[in-house]
């Protein structure tokens, strides 16, 4: 259960980034990218060790 808490708040960040790219015109840099890329790979690796 406390996996997928954390997969839910990763996917709560990646979310929140987009939506301050999309809506808030928030410049984006290459690091803001490699965080969300990070973030993604380690939901997608949690996901597949459920």
């Amino acid at each position: 259960m406390e996996e997928k808490i954390e997969i839910a708040k990763k996917l709560e960040i990646l979310r929140t980034s987009r939506n301050d790219a999309d809506y808030i015109n928030k410049d984006i840099n290459i690091e803001d990218v490699e965080i969300s890329r990070t973030t993604f790979e380690e939901i997608i690796d949690s996901i597949e060790n459920l």
